[in-house]
């Protein structure tokens, strides 16, 4: 997404970094909320679908998926408004995003086949790979991992046709994700291990991190549980550094399974403890599951 030069006597700022930048946004993001939700009556389409946009990604690091789907909601609108449909398709890619972390595949699904129809006519491959590769996200939540498969090789194709490397190196680490939930563990690793090589070469430790879960969870279906424990506290470090709460959270609660395997219970319950906090801050479901096994442990 472009965006114009800034208007006279404003002064952008330019922080040093992602913790800079989620401080950022930490600190200013009950103003771009209100903001973004007065652009459009007041006539700035343009601002009305572009901020809520770049507000995305922390409002889902940051664990604010309801802020996520109304901002998104809010771009659409005015995106279709200034007639970019560009735009628009982006727009309704996220909403996807946001819908299906609030488990709404149905509502999810429908507007990532919007935005890919729209990606599709502009011939941007780049584009219908994102979608693409988010579209295989919800089939991979709802359990069907051959429906996933299929997106994401898909997306291979396309990321190697335009020769993104970080984005081929997402598609394998999802390829890789499938293949083990499909008991091709082996098959699982190499996609990975190819994954976790070109993240490192590329200089993109948040594409690592997803990468290192993907290994711990096919290392503790092996019965690998020292490599499984491993990848899990590289995954956790790396979401931690990043601000992904609920990834920290979701990386703390496997890791615990994996300790418990190896015979170590206390540090798995501390694991466990340190998910709990953060799911409650979070208000997240996936807290009763974790109490329930800090319940069934104790003791």
């Amino acid at each position: 997404m472009s965006l114009p030069p800034p208007v006279t006597g404003s002064v952008p700022h330019d922080p040093e970094g992602h913790e800079e930048a989620m401080a950022w946004f930490e600190a200013e993001h009950a103003v771009l909320l209100a903001v973004a939700d007065a652009a459009g009556p007041a006539g700035f389409d343009g601002h009305a679908w572009q901020l809520p946009l770049a507000m995305a990604d922390f409002l889902h690091l940051s664990g604010r998926w309801h802020d996520w789907v109304t901002t998104q909601r809010t771009a659409i609108v005015a995106a279709r408004q200034q007639g970019d449909r560009a735009g628009t398709a982006l727009c309704h890619c996220e909403s996807g995003r946001a819908a299906i972390r609030m488990r709404r595949y149905e509502e999810a699904h429908r507007e990532l086949l919007r935005a890919l129809e729209l990606q599709r006519g502009l011939g941007d491959l780049t584009a219908q790979a994102d979608t693409l590769r988010t579209l295989a996200w919800s089939y991979e939540q709802q359990g069907d991992y051959r429906g996933a498969l299929q997106r994401v090789e898909q997306v291979l194709e396309l990321q190697r046709a335009v020769g993104n490397l970080a984005g081929q190196a997402g598609a394998l680490n999802n390829i890789g994700w499938c293949h083990t939930h499909l008991g091709d563990h082996e098959k699982a690793l190499a996609r990975c291990r190819e994954a976790l090589r070109l993240h490192l070469d590329g200089g993109s430790p948040l594409g690592a991190a997803y990468t290192w879960e993907t290994l711990g969870f096919i290392h503790h279906a092996m019965g690998q549980y020292a490599e499984a424990v491993d990848s899990y506290r590289q995954c956790r470090d790396g979401f931690r550094r990043f601000g992904n709460r609920y990834g920290e959270a979701d990386a703390l609660h496997h890791l615990g399974g994996s300790l418990r395997m190896t015979g170590d219970q206390e540090a798995a319950r501390d694991a466990w403890h340190a998910a709990l906090a953060i799911l409650d801050e979070l208000e997240h479901p996936d807290a009763d599951v974790v109490r329930e096994l800090l319940l069934t442990t104790a003791g």
